[in-house]
């Protein structure tokens, strides 16, 4: 089973990003959109474990997650991550309390963790992928996002292990269990 630690996004948020995507997907159709009930904020992929460490990886995460509080998170625009795809994702503000627990679980579960590692942690909400377009293709596109403005804030009060489950073009993400943050 396939693991990773997420921030939930809010039902109305949810709706009010949707409503706000609206252009952007009439824009670019041919994008693979992400379904609104995939939204989260990965905050650290533990990867393939087998069934009988979960109980293990709770308990490191109760450890490591004791002392964590709960904070507020705002939007801060469109972006692309680039890889064998693009990435079309909602960057959100940096945030030291979401960077703190990303530290802590990384110390929990990455052995030698290093702190230029810890400095990578991007928090955003994916909305969608898509080939790697043409270079003239892909300035525009960066261009657009740029000037495309979402606003959305929510509290973030706990966190979530999920599983991820394969499921034809988009994966249904399973809950394992919930760490509520002081």
């Amino acid at each position: 089973m396939k693991l990773f630690f997420a921030y939930r996004i809010p039902e109305e948020v949810v709706g009010s990003l949707n409503d706000q995507l609206e252009e952007c997907k009439k824009s670019y159709q041919y994008f693979q959109w992400v379904p609104q009930k995939n939204y989260h904020i990965t905050v650290f992929y533990v990867g393939e474990v087998t069934k009988h460490k979960v109980s293990s990886i709770v308990n490191r995460a109760e450890k490591a997650l004791f002392e964590s509080e709960h904070t507020h998170i705002f939007s801060y625009g469109l972006d692309l991550f680039v890889s064998h795809k693009i990435t079309l994702y909602l960057a959100l503000q940096r945030n030291k309390m979401l960077e703190s627990i990303h530290a802590q679980l990384m110390r929990a579960f990455v052995h030698g963790s290093s702190k230029s590692k810890q400095l990578d942690y991007i928090p955003h909400i994916s909305v969608a992928r898509y080939k790697i377009p043409s270079k003239q293709q892909y300035l525009h596109l960066k261009k657009y996002m740029e000037r495309y403005e979402i606003d959305i804030d929510f509290p973030i009060d706990s966190l979530d292990l999920l599983e991820s489950v394969p499921n034809g073009k988009h994966p249904i993400y399973n809950h394992v269990a919930s760490f509520k943050l002081l």
